[in-house]
């Protein structure tokens, strides 16, 4: 062969793969292949080629039988060097890989996939499944365009799930609800759907939280042959010119006194802290059972742990219903009925000083001096004395 013969790059292959078994040096092979021995030896420190023959034996591929191996690995491992200069290796090791073999089979249409296969080790399966769903996935323009195409009573006021299947339905395009969302709320195009009055899973926690409340030990039996052994408490809210009036009584089952209560113009913990700070200073109330709705307060941690630590047996309503603790409900009744507290509402409001002395006088007045016919016509501290 002359001096300025262009050989194949199958011949190149042929000559480094042989080279790389290890059977024959530079001058062997020149005088095999009728070659230069520095033609050998440039083709065999070629790094492109090295790359090629040095895949072919970690992989165990016969030379003389796979010489279109070579060229495969050739030309990847060229078109690989080229992604990565472009700083296509940030997508990972596999995604650089797979575009690789893209870049490939599209520019030599000569190429075999399986022989591409065998020279990155990616499985078929893996690579088609890549590139049929590249092909298919739309760009967000592509999308929004096609948004864009929907009815107006689709568009701003169904949710993505809804414009999502829409999508697929009229156009043919199948895109995640979750891409769909994201696309309207950057382009503006979220539904004004009404707000949700609770939590997604505020329900379900709810029932689970059930579970973990205290039962309703008291039953309805709102009957109590001693003082300070069966208590029922609740909060009821009274309106004034300034704003709102908080109520937190506890009433003994026993003659049905107010044994205590607290009045504040915010239903919050400091409310039940002080309305448990004068039940405990009642005194010998250890044992007893103290009966409450499942409101807020009485669910709190630092509630129920008050009164386990003094002693308490906590009792509590089932959910969403007043009847379980119908004494507490009927006392505010009485209250807001024979103050005049209705009719109030109606004429105009009081001061929140004056409905806290209007409240404080009934009470004086239902413990000491207000007969009941269930307590034989006497007073509920009559009872209790």
């Amino acid at each position: 062969m002359g001096n300025n013969q262009k050989y194949s790059i199958d011949f190149k292959l042929l000559v480094v793969g042989k080279y790389k078994q290890g059977t024959c040096g530079y001058k062997k092979l020149a005088r095999e292949f009728n070659l230069d021995r520095d033609t050998v030896r440039d083709w065999c420190l070629n790094p492109r080629l090295q790359v090629a023959t040095e895949m072919a034996k970690k992989n165990k591929i016969n030379d003389d039988k796979d010489l279109e191996y070579y060229k495969t690995a050739a030309i990847f491992w060229e078109q690989y060097a080229k992604n990565i200069e472009a700083e296509l290796a940030k997508q990972g090791k596999k995604k650089l890989l797979l575009k690789t073999m893209k870049d490939c089979l599209e520019q030599n249409q000569n190429l075999k996939t399986r022989k591409l296969c065998e020279v990155t080790g990616i499985s078929k399966s893996s690579f088609y499944y890549n590139r049929n769903n590249n092909s298919q996935k739309l760009k967000d323009a592509e999308v929004l365009k096609y948004l864009k195409q929907l009815p107006e009573k689709i568009l701003n006021r169904r949710g993505s799930k809804i414009k999502s299947k829409e999508l697929k339905v009229r156009f043919g395009i199948t895109v995640n609800h979750k891409r769909v969302e994201r696309i309207c709320r950057e382009n503006g195009l979220l539904a004004k759907n009404r707000r949700r009055k609770f939590p997604k899973d505020y329900y379900k926690q709810q029932k689970e939280n059930q579970k973990h409340l205290p039962k309703n030990i008291l039953n309805r039996n709102f009957e109590s042959s001693a003082p300070l052994k069966k208590f029922c408490t609740d909060v009821s809210y009274f309106k004034t010119k300034t704003g709102w009036l908080y109520l937190s009584p506890v009433l003994d089952l026993c003659g049905r006194k107010i044994q205590c209560y607290s009045i504040s113009p915010h239903n919050d913990e400091a409310l039940s802290e002080e309305t448990l700070d004068k039940f405990f200073a009642l005194g010998n109330v250890k044992g007893s059972i103290l009966h409450s709705d499942q409101g807020a307060l009485y669910t709190s941690k630092k509630w129920r742990k008050r009164l386990k630590k003094n002693g308490i047996i906590q009792s509590m309503s089932r959910k969403g219903n007043c009847w379980d603790n119908a004494c507490m409900e009927h006392f505010f009744g009485t209250l807001k009925v024979e103050t005049g507290y209705d009719d109030l509402l109606k004429t105009g409001l009081l001061s929140y000083e004056e409905t806290k002395k209007l409240i404080d006088d009934f009470i004086y007045y239902y413990n000491n001096e207000r007969i009941q016919q269930n307590l034989g016509w006497k007073t509920p501290n009559e009872i209790a004395a």
